[in-house]
């Protein structure tokens, strides 16, 4: 069972070389997942992290209607979901919140490595000071 955060789910097909396989797509704090039905030929889930995506666009060039098109580093996985722009804002809105965490995350690395090195200069002072 997961820990993580479920932040949206819903019923999706996944289209995948001339065949779309169904399922469902969850949206987590981190990463979208895609979770075919056990009776598709491929049961396998699809993980794809957030900080991985480069690009999420609605694209119609299905006969199914708009299509959900998550552009990753190397490929493109299509989804047709319901809803589509409603997929499209919860999937920016987090990828921009785990950008934002990861920005503070890393501010917050910097000013404690920044603190220590103050801390260090400061300790050699002293030292020199006493000798």
């Amino acid at each position: 069972m997961s820990n993580k955060k479920e932040v949206y789910k819903g019923f999706a097909n996944h289209y995948r070389k001339l065949l779309f396989e169904g399922g469902k797509l969850f949206l987590y704090e981190d990463e979208l997942v895609f979770k075919p039905y056990f009776f598709n030929l491929s049961r396998k889930p699809i993980t794809i992290p957030l900080n991985k995506i480069k690009a999420v666009e609605i694209d119609s060039f299905f006969v199914f209607g708009p299509n959900l098109c998550i552009t990753l580093l190397r490929e493109e996985e299509i989804f047709s979901v319901f809803h589509p722009k409603v997929w499209y804002e919860y999937i920016r809105k987090q990828i921009n919140k785990c950008r934002h965490q990861k920005n503070t995350a890393s501010t917050i690395i910097k000013q404690i490595a920044s603190s220590d090195k103050e801390s260090r200069e400061q300790s050699k002072h002293k030292r020199k000071l006493e000798l």
